[in-house]
């Protein structure tokens, strides 16, 4: 909802002593981050900045408990400012147990912890991650990820597409590999004819370890847990039922994380594995409809979608994975040191698996649904569990009942009754999104991205674009899966950096600029792969562009032909829900005063010109177009200074008021209920 937040309190920290595992540190180019303990128990989140190569390297091989004696500033992490954004710090809080990120600016001193159980296991861990680098590519991501319950960065990418096909809880520790390794140790075991019992008291024995050794998710705790309840019924006859270990392993997940039951993992998790113990008697269809039909409402509160083949998929592809992938995984990295080709050969079967299930993951695969509130999930899970309990001569009914359900919610999401116009927090950038009530025009103004820098190519970092997950992520939450046009202001990568993104995951019908830009090389090396699967408009003044079904905004700048620089940028001016707009790009203070000069304009509400830089909002156009109110596009602490104070104090001297996305975060307009802000209030 609109409300405000305060600043994160920063607080210096004067070397405070950190232990570190070994395997809890993930670097991104220069950039350092690891979870870790401070000297009173508390747990944090750290972020450091490497200062060379070497530097790198020794965080990279590192493979002993150390305890880093460091000086920085500490701060609570920030929450979501944008709506149905995820909430980093939110799942910091309640799945990590952390209240506070460390921004370390020095590492003074390293010192090596004492060896201990958990730190061999850690230790263990950290040695076959290293070992694992030298595998072939996807060998050594499916080996990281399947046997040590670690995500690298080049699997990020690969990680959302199994996430559209709703299947990467494959790719998550959890019962699946759980029993396949315990199958192939007990095996392994009587093979060495080793007895029954021995096995037993190994497996407990070795069962905790594990979760320790392979990362301790969500998943891998349940998973291990009632396997090991399993193997102690077994041995002591305590005839306890698998629904009262369930019941005891959730009791103590509980116990140890409060908040398990709020996260998508959990939830999927728990809810799945009941089902299972539920069905256990059905066959793999039965089971497969119906875990599906379960998990739907979840994925669609958190997800926002699903693939047109999820249930065919799931059905299809779990037993190639329990039986190729898994089992060729685990034989690709036994034999790489002495049978490297049979190791490349297994890469390149997991490469063509990998390959013919990506290609269902496009986009035009997806049904895009929308996101459903926590109330109207919890009455579908309810409303299913009903469907799955009556009697068969009823289920019918009661599945066209919530067929209706979901077709109801699916037409009020996609159809809504009121105009909105939003502007994103994008950081140091523009994105302004128009829809139209009922969706019947959606209008992006331009798509946000990084400016970059010269680096050494050690330091640059993989990060995801910011559109994807804040501009697309909300596009999906209401339903919206086309994008009528893409208007571009200008030829900055923070205005358009993002639109290939957009490209790649929308439908988008049409890119406008303003005209000439098409002659830019580096707007031309931009738009080149996608030259012609949509139509590109050069825009200039007296066009128009219909952005509701009875409205239009009218193009005042540029008059004529130029490269798509500030003084170029597209200015657009008219109607949205009965209000008036101008949206000015980074146009300059001396083109904004020549506009005032060809007509008296007269706005309600005016983005600031280059993010409330000094260059524009000139006094004499702020007097002319007399705003209600001026909305500002900034990052939160950005190296321009933008809003420049001096801006500021003339907004304030001529009395109007302002939104920045910097400090209100999202900005969102509706012709119902007029401005929200999305800032979280602690």
């Amino acid at each position: 909802m609109g409300v405000e937040k305060q600043r994160p309190v920063k607080r210096p920290i004067n070397y405070q002593r950190i232990l570190v595992w070994p395997d809890a540190f993930k670097l991104n180019g220069d950039s350092l981050q690891f979870e870790g303990k401070l000297a009173d128990k508390t747990r944090v989140l750290a972020v450091y900045y490497l200062q060379t190569k070497a530097e790198q390297a020794y965080f990279q091989h590192l493979t002993h408990p150390v305890i880093l004696q460091v000086s920085g500033t500490c701060s609570r992490p920030e929450h979501a400012t944008n709506q149905n954004e995820f909430d980093y710090a939110t799942y910091l809080k309640q799945q990590r147990r952390i209240n506070y990120i460390v921004q370390i600016e020095q590492i003074r001193q390293i010192e090596a912890q004492k060896w201990s159980l958990v730190g061999w296991l850690h230790h263990a861990r950290q040695v076959l991650s290293c070992r694992a680098d030298h595998y072939p590519p996807l060998l050594r991501q499916y080996f990281k990820c399947l046997v040590l319950g670690i995500q690298t960065n080049s699997f990020q990418d690969t990680a959302q597409q199994f996430k559209r096909l709703g299947l990467i809880h494959l790719f998550s520790l959890s019962g699946l590999h759980v029993f396949y390794f315990v199958g192939l140790f007990s095996q392994l075991l009587l093979r060495l004819h080793l007895t029954k019992e021995t096995r037993d008291w190994l497996l407990l024995l070795l069962l905790p370890a594990y979760v320790i050794f392979a990362g301790s998710s969500v998943s891998l705790i349940r998973a291990v847990s009632l396997c090991w309840l399993r193997v102690l019924n077994r041995r002591f006859s305590f005839q306890i039922s698998a629904l009262d270990c369930f019941g005891w392993v959730l009791l103590f997940n509980f116990a140890v994380q409060p908040y398990v039951l709020l996260g998508l993992g959990g939830q999927l998790s728990y809810l799945l594995s009941f089902l299972l113990l539920f069905l256990r008697d059905k066959n793999a269809v039965f089971k497969t409809l119906w875990l599906n039909l379960f998990s739907l409402p979840i994925l669609l509160h958190h997800v926002y979608e699903w693939h047109y083949l999820l249930v065919l998929l799931n059905l299809l592809v779990m037993p190639l994975f329990s039986y190729a992938v898994l089992p060729l995984t685990l034989i690709g990295a036994g034999c790489f040191s002495f049978l490297p080709g049979f190791s490349w050969l297994i890469n390149w079967g997991l490469a063509a698996f990998q390959t013919s299930l990506l290609y269902l993951a496009r986009p035009q695969w997806m049904i895009v649904f929308g996101r459903l509130t926590g109330t109207i999930t919890l009455i579908l899970l309810i409303l299913t569990a009903i469907m799955l309990t009556v009697s068969k001569k009823y289920r019918i009914s009661m599945g066209l009942f919530l067929g209706s359900i979901y077709l109801t919610i699916f037409l009020l999401i996609h159809y809504p009754l009121v105009d909105r116009v939003i502007f994103f927090d994008i950081g140091q950038g523009d994105s302004i999104l128009i829809e139209s009530r009922l969706h019947k025009r959606i209008t992006l103004i331009d798509t946000g991205g990084r400016l970059t820098f010269n680096q050494a190519e050690w330091r640059k970092q993989k990060r995801s674009a910011r559109a994807e997950r804040v501009t697309i992520n909300y596009l999906k939450s209401r339903g919206i899966k086309r994008i009528d046009r893409i208007c571009l202001s200008h030829q900055d990568a923070d205005h358009i950096g993002d639109l290939a993104v957009l490209l790649e995951e929308m439908t988008v019908k049409e890119v406008a600029f303003p005209a000439g830009m098409e002659n830019n090389p580096q707007f031309r090396h931009r738009i080149w792969p996608y030259r012609q699967q949509i139509r590109w408009r050069p825009l200039q003044t007296g066009a128009k562009i219909q952005v509701t079904p009875q409205e239009e905004l009218q193009v005042l700048h540029p008059e004529r032909p130029g490269l798509g620089t500030n003084e170029d940028s597209l200015v657009l001016y008219g109607q949205i829900g009965g209000k008036t707009w101008l949206f000015t790009g980074d146009l300059d203070a001396a083109n904004e005063v020549t506009l005032c000069e060809r007509q008296r304009l007269k706005a309600d509400f005016l983005k600031a010109g280059h993010h409330g830089s000094r260059t524009a909002s000139a006094q004499t156009f702020l007097e002319t177009v007399q705003p209600e109110r001026i909305l500002i596009s900034s990052g939160r602490n950005n190296r321009y200074g933008h809003p420049h104070s001096d801006v500021i104090q003339r907004y304030q001297d001529l009395q109007i008021p302002f939104y920045n996305t910097a400090e209100n975060g999202m900005l969102l307009w509706s012709s119902t209920d007029g401005w929200q802000t999305f800032r979280h209030k602690e």
